[in-house]
């Protein structure tokens, strides 16, 4: 018979993940709204009335959200003056160069919900499916995920190793595989100004969105884009630094697969070059699982599971990067638990 106390806190741990469900969903609203970004200015606590006219809201609906952001802790609420952010939340919800930031992870996992309705239906019948076409919205949203990635990359990975430090220095050639929006070549063009980067992503919509980025920024002379499927492109230049943005898992169907590519990116770099991947981390041992990070990253591999993708542990990461003739790998963590940084050395 079972434990009633038992079967108490499984009735909590449920309860618990509908009330996340829920918040998820609430926090998503009001970023996509706008009405979180109009609370962070206001220098007092606004009231429903206030806020309503301020951002041009529906009453009703304004009433209705703050009372469920308040629910879930986003909001305080301060008798007869009104409602304003709970400490922190700006920074991790709207200020996009904050360390914690997770408005961009929020605001995918929101865009997420086709993904995972899909995963029942391949349970059961063993396919795989195209990579969904996200909207751009969407594209935005998941770019937005690692783009402070680059400064982390940038001060404790490539200045903290003299070698590499020294080609970037100079005039580096930089191939960037899954370069999305720009990001990461405009951070490396910023930061090391003889830098040469080619771009590569198969969507064409990431591209077109880059090239804006880029113009905007200037580096248009030192960033060719280059819109492809990294598993059938083949260059004749030899790279420098060959940079992966959680692009890796993506590449092929199996190991093997991933490992012939990583064979490829090999040819490609010069005798001294490097190769960094960034990754998400999948818990190597089951005791690590349910760890909230992991849940998180058990959440995403669903999602990729749908189109044939798998996350990879640390050690298979490094596994495959020994089995590729790669040497000497260093694994950096990210202050974020749901992203690793792996260098090697041809």
């Amino acid at each position: 018979m079972l434990n009633p106390q038992i079967k108490k806190k499984q009735v909590r741990k449920i309860a618990g993940m509908l009330a996340d469900f829920c918040g998820l969903w609430v926090v998503s609203a009001g970023l996509k709204s706008g009405i979180l970004s109009e609370i962070s200015e206001c220098a007092c606590p606004v009231t429903a009335v206030e806020l309503a006219k301020k951002g041009g809201y529906s009453l009703f609906f304004t009433e209705r959200w703050l009372s469920a952001a308040y629910s879930f802790e986003i909001l305080e609420y301060i008798p007869k003056k009104g409602f304003r952010l709970s400490a922190h939340m700006k920074n991790m919800l709207l200020n996009k160069a904050d360390d914690h930031y997770m408005g961009a992870v929020i605001m995918m996992f929101s865009g997420l919900s086709k993904a995972y309705d899909e995963f029942s239906k391949r349970i059961k019948d063993g396919k795989k499916s195209l990579p969904p076409r996200h909207n751009i919205t969407m594209i935005k949203s998941m770019a937005e995920v690692t783009r402070n990635d680059y400064a982390v990359i940038i001060e404790r990975i490539i200045n903290n190793n003299a070698g590499l430090r020294k080609i970037m220095l100079g005039r580096p050639a930089v191939l960037d595989i899954g370069a999305g929006l720009g990001y990461g070549p405009i951070n490396f063009c910023r930061a090391f100004p003889g830098a040469k980067v080619t771009a590569l992503d198969i969507d064409k919509r990431s591209i077109a969105a880059a090239v804006r980025n880029i113009r905007r920024q200037g580096y248009e002379n030192s960033i060719r884009l280059v819109a492809k499927d990294a598993r059938i492109a083949d260059f004749e230049q030899k790279f420098d630094l060959i940079f992966m943005n959680l692009s890796l898992h993506e590449i092929g169907d199996n190991d093997k697969e991933r490992s012939d590519f990583l064979v490829k990116c090999r040819r490609w770099l010069k005798n001294d070059g490097f190769v960094l991947i960034s990754e998400l981390p999948f818990p190597a041992k089951m005791n690590e699982l349910r760890r909230v990070s992991s849940q998180i990253i058990s959440g995403i591999q669903i999602f990729e599971a749908v189109s044939g993708d798998k996350l990879m542990s640390i050690p298979e990461i490094s596994r495959l990067l020994k089995s590729s003739g790669f040497s000497k790998a260093h694994i950096m963590r990210h202050l974020s638990p749901l992203r690793v940084f792996i260098l090697a050395s041809k």
